[in-house]
């Protein structure tokens, strides 16, 4: 069972309600950041660097990991070119990413019209300009090559932003992602505004056994359900492990409302996409749990197995992709 997360697409983790609920939910979260960030730490701000300084983030440095990958950059040049973009299509704002992050990519995809180097700034720079459309494919795809290194636990990718969602093709209809939206909508315990990392820390310490066992039993009532085929039967289990589960959810609750100087109690949810006027977060498996092959292999899931063909990956379990939206 998975037990990380990585967060993507930005390189400083978002100072919100919804990221101490990510904190409290996973073992371990994770944030992609470039080797150069080692040496002026303080350009990641005050609340990521304590929250580093507390291992309550750890920093994944892509340059470290990339070169295991066998057609990283082939992967997601061939899927670029499948979209059949114009990059002169808008003149919307191009967002920045490091070259540590992008092995190969950049220089190919400034071939192709999608990147650039960063103007106005000394003849080299470490970040290019890459097209909106792609750089969400981009980040997207990263954060699921790194949270499948073979070597590696697994990590299963998070974001804020209901955006960068779409690279994943949620709109597959997985019968573990509806499940897991029902059984999750509006449960998950939290406080409603940020905590200062040290008291975070202090309590994921403190009640590790709790926040672990609650996390097994969501995700294993999940896995049950999914596997129901008649829709009725499987509606009314979800109900009835919904019913369970607040007993798990109240004991967190409680553990949360001893903390004095915490904001007020906020339930929010890991996974409800759509969800209007909430904070919500769909999870997206392949079929069987693993990744899926010849025609079903497109979009960025498709890019993820293409880069670890011939590769130990094939021979385990796909990470689901957990992904928030902040409405």
């Amino acid at each position: 069972m998975i037990s990380r997360a990585i967060y993507y697409p930005y390189i400083k983790v978002p100072q919100s309600s919804w990221f101490t609920r990510v904190l409290l939910y996973w073992d371990e979260v994770g944030a992609i950041v470039p080797y150069e960030f080692l040496e002026d730490p303080q350009r990641l701000g005050p609340y990521m660097v304590s929250l580093v300084r507390e291992q309550l983030v750890q920093q994944v440095h892509p340059g470290a990991f990339l070169w295991k990958v066998p057609h990283f950059a082939d992967a997601f040049l061939k899927h670029v070119d499948h979209l059949n973009l114009d990059p002169n299509a808008h003149r919307l704002v191009w967002p920045r990413i490091h070259m540590e992050k992008l092995q190969g990519v950049a220089e190919p995809l400034c071939d192709r019209g999608f990147a650039r180097r960063t103007p106005n700034e000394a003849s080299y720079s470490p970040w290019y300009e890459i097209e909106p459309s792609v750089a969400d494919d981009f980040m997207a795809y990263l954060a699921a090559v790194l949270g499948q290194l073979p070597d590696e636990n697994p990590m299963s990718p998070v974001t804020d932003y209901h955006a960068h969602l779409l690279s994943f093709g949620t709109e597959s209809g997985d019968r573990k992602a509806s499940v897991r939206e029902t059984v999750l909508e509006g449960i998950l315990p939290g406080p409603a505004g940020p905590v200062e990392p040290p008291r975070l820390a202090e309590f994921k310490a403190k009640y590790q056994a709790e926040l672990r066992r609650f996390r097994m039993e969501v995700e294993e009532k999940i896995s049950e359900l999914s596997v129901i085929d008649d829709a009725k039967t499987r509606a009314a289990r979800v109900i009835d492990a919904t019913e369970y589960l607040r007993i798990a959810v109240d004991e967190l609750a409680a553990r949360i409302r001893e903390q004095k100087a915490w904001p007020r109690i906020d339930f929010g949810t890991l996974c409800a996409l759509g969800a209007a006027g909430a904070t919500s977060v769909d999870v997206m498996t392949a079929a069987g749990g693993k990744w899926a092959v010849a025609g079903a292999a497109i979009g960025v899931a498709g890019a993820v197995f293409s880069a670890f063909q011939r590769s130990s990956l094939l021979d385990r379990p796909l990470a689901y992709a957990a992904i928030a939206k902040q409405m």
